[in-house]
């Protein structure tokens, strides 16, 4: 499902936001691009490009060789210091951690000792198939679920308006043949409940 991975996080956001009554002002996704792996690489570029054209924040990372191996490195400090340093100048008044990284749990802990006392809620969100951490519970971190359907309706169109021109997306991203965006899926009509009159009918027996 590689065409889900062309997904806007700021739809994302709004979609989480929506159901809690509360309305987004920011979206800081943290990545570190695979300068190592060429087609990677240009693939990660355009979609933080199409992102940032969506009003996303962009903290780039970096990979370091280990071993032949390589890992990915400050994007998790990236995440948290976004989370905190946010918080404190007061930049929203509810964050969704959007992470299943236990790792996340220690910036919770620390949301729960700064932020929390000021009124400041955190949400755990959860990618499919992902594991919601345990310590999360403890914390009274509340979890909400991203489900397959909702990042299907954050994907976005083949060609993204930038700041430059417009950005293709990378053929690798190409929804498969079948697929139709669910915004242009039918609409399925709801069926009318019976009269007034039939609901307030008794049943013989």
């Amino acid at each position: 499902m590689n065409h889900l991975k062309w997904a806007c996080l700021w739809k994302l956001g709004e979609m989480l936001c929506k159901p809690e009554g509360l309305k987004l002002v920011k979206v800081v996704f943290c990545t570190a691009v695979p300068d190592h792996i060429p087609g990677s690489f240009e693939r990660h570029i355009t979609f933080n490009n199409a992102l940032s054209a969506r009003g996303v924040e962009i903290l780039r990372g970096h990979h370091v060789p280990a071993n032949g191996v390589y890992s990915e490195k400050q994007s998790d400090i990236n995440v948290a210091l976004s989370v905190i340093c946010d918080g404190e100048d007061d930049e929203y008044d509810a964050a969704f951690l959007l992470s299943a990284d236990s790792d996340q749990v220690a910036t919770a802990k620390f949301f729960n000792a700064r932020l929390a006392p000021k009124g400041k809620l955190l949400f755990a969100a959860i990618p499919p198939g992902q594991n919601y951490p345990t310590d999360y519970k403890g914390l009274g971190v509340p979890r909400r679920n991203i489900s397959v359907a909702m990042i299907e309706r954050c994907v976005m169109d083949s060609q993204v308006d930038g700041a430059n021109g417009m950005i293709n997306r990378p053929p690798e991203y190409d929804p498969p043949a079948h697929w139709i965006h669910p915004n242009d899926r039918p609409k399925t009509k709801v069926p009318k409940p019976p009269s007034k009159g039939a609901w307030s009918k008794g049943v013989k027996g």
